[in-house]
């Protein structure tokens, strides 16, 4: 499917996303530095690449759509990303159901604030 700038999405795993963001953003350093700044990211859920439509952070277990335009593009001058989730509800007008939902920041079985206000009444 085409992004919002007309290039190709393409589908991907989180995990290959943020290694490649990392590499992009730290383009002077070594392999070794690389793999040093990605195991600090996974291991300590630093939200380093963000769907650009809901926001939240893309984990190394998400799902990633990415424009294959990635920077060169005056539409997003970032690369664009899409987590799964975002790309079924606004591509295949698919809503997940509440429980299948991705939980806000990341943080798989906390619950929300949202969550919390909601049982207390």
């Amino acid at each position: 499917p085409p992004c919002v700038c007309g290039s190709p999405l393409q589908f991907g795993a989180g995990s290959v996303r943020i290694r490649k963001a990392t590499e992009q953003r730290f383009p002077h350093a070594t392999e070794e530095e690389v793999d040093r700044i990605f195991g600090k990211i996974v291991e300590e859920r630093i939200p380093f690449v963000m769907c650009d439509l809901c926001t939240l952070p893309i984990t190394v277990g998400d799902a990633v759509w990415t424009c294959e335009s990635n920077t060169s593009t005056i539409l997003h001058a970032t690369s664009y990303d899409v987590c799964d989730t975002c790309f079924l509800r606004y591509a295949c007008s698919w809503e997940a159901p509440q429980a299948a939902s991705r939980p806000p920041n990341g943080d798989e079985g906390e619950p929300s604030p949202e969550t919390d206000d909601a049982t207390a009444t």
